[in-house]
């Protein structure tokens, strides 16, 4: 059976209806870190309870597996084979969530019972991860202006290219070192990067596009969808219905990493 990991949009999707998923021996959906925090610090919570509420209903009814590492332990994982620590009290705000009606979850929130998790969004992927990807998309716009004045026009497209994949790489390998100041680099190696081939790819073109659009907005939900990617390899799909995502995917060739191209 294969794993279909999810953009956090289909669970709300799934919860309203709007889309819907039969069960069967080929596929199983699959909810990630990022899905469950994007759900649980939602400001929904507040103003439109019962969107947040369908949603988690529809993972408890429609997922089968999970996957509970941050991202960035995730990478970690990936880098050096050391399994780091699951984050399984976001599955219980799910499950909570699902089952308790508005009131009693506001009468809890003013308790302060659920607040260090929900209120205190998480400063890892709420500020450092989209603070830092801002930082370098403006780096990575300066590099590729300063680099284009200086390029004969034949050799642009290999040379930019190059330059771009030197340059996201360096960002990932900055980003865990600054994640975790003890990480060692040694552990990255072509089989690393194999494995985030979704991730790094869409990566790449995402940020091209940004250098070459001056209509391109930036929001920080972009970077957490971005970042949802790492969990995407070679033995398993992504779902999303987002116009904005597909498009980059089917432009980077990345089609075959698709569920809906093979589903529908």
């Amino acid at each position: 059976m294969k794993r279909v990991i999810c953009d956090t949009c289909i669970w709300y999707y799934l919860g309203d209806k709007t889309l819907h998923f039969d069960p069967d021996q080929e596929f199983e959906l699959c909810c990630t870190y990022l899905n469950m925090w994007e759900l649980i610090t939602s400001n929904n919570l507040i103003t439109n309870f019962k969107k947040i509420q369908n949603a988690c209903k529809a993972i408890i009814e429609h997922c089968n597996t999970f996957i509970l590492s941050s991202p960035f332990n995730h990478l970690e994982t990936l880098a050096n084979n050391k399994y780091y620590h699951e984050v399984t009290e976001l599955f219980h705000i799910i499950e909570y969530i699902a089952n308790t009606d508005k009131d009693e979850f506001l009468i809890d929130i003013n308790n302060g019972v659920l607040e260090n998790i929900i209120v205190q969004k998480s400063h890892t992927l709420n500020n450092f991860f989209v603070e830092q990807i801002t930082s370098e998309l403006i780096e990575y716009k300066n590099m590729l202006s300063k680099q284009k004045r200086t390029l004969k026009v034949q050799a642009k497209t290999n040379k930019i290219r190059i330059m771009s994949v030197d340059f996201q790489k360096n960002s990932i390998i900055n980003e865990l070192k600054n994640y975790n100041s003890l990480f060692n680099i040694d552990y990255i190696d072509e089989n690393f990067w194999n494995n985030l081939k979704f991730y790094f790819e869409s990566r790449l073109l995402f940020f091209y596009n940004y250098k070459h659009s001056s209509e391109m907005k930036i929001y920080k939900n972009d970077a957490v969808d971005l970042l949802n990617l790492v969990y995407v390899n070679f033995d398993c799909l992504y779902w999303t219905e987002e116009r904005k995502w597909n498009n980059i995917f089917k432009e980077a060739q990345l089609d075959s990493f698709l569920y809906q191209q093979i589903s529908k």
